[in-house]
């Protein structure tokens, strides 16, 4: 949806043209100055079955935005509300989160370590590989909780994937 077209309610008005499931990624440049998202839309995110929101700048409400369970990850908390002072310009659109482009449809992953874009036309190849490689890991672990050697470690998975 391009500019023109994009919505004007606000953020429940984007949260409304989520589908349950969908990552909610806000490009605001990095900008820390103001927030982009709040306790309150992620309330409604949550109602909604967001699976998550990544902003590229700063969030408010913090303590709501925890109390909701919505997973969020951002460049940072602030007071500052983004009203009157941010400008929705586009929505599902290509943007640029932390200088990775994210396309509508790419598959976001994210932990406690931070979140990684993959391209929608790689997606499937990337999560064969992880699930082998998640395989592997799981198997050196165990071995390793058994007293394995540095030796057989290495047979399991190459010391250079770990």
């Amino acid at each position: 949806m391009s500019a023109g077209n994009a919505p004007q309610g606000g953020g429940i008005d984007q949260i409304t043209l989520t589908q349950p499931g969908d990552v909610f990624v806000v490009d605001a440049a990095g900008s820390t100055d103001a927030s982009s998202f709040g306790g309150i839309l992620a309330t409604a995110a949550k109602a909604k079955g967001l699976a998550g929101v990544v902003v590229d700048g700063a969030v408010r409400g913090s303590g709501s935005i925890v109390e909701s369970g919505l997973k969020v990850w951002s460049r940072s908390i602030t007071p500052r509300t983004g009203k009157r002072r941010l400008e929705l310009v586009a929505f599902n659109d290509v943007v640029n989160i932390g200088g990775v482009q994210v396309r509508p449809g790419d598959l976001i992953l994210a932990d406690n370590d931070g979140v990684i874009i993959v391209p929608s036309d790689v997606a499937q190849t990337l999560l064969d590989r992880a699930l082998q490689a998640a395989e592997k890991e799981s198997h050196l672990l165990k071995a390793l909780e058994q007293g394995a050697s540095a030796h057989d470690a290495a047979g399991i998975l190459a010391p250079g994937k770990w």
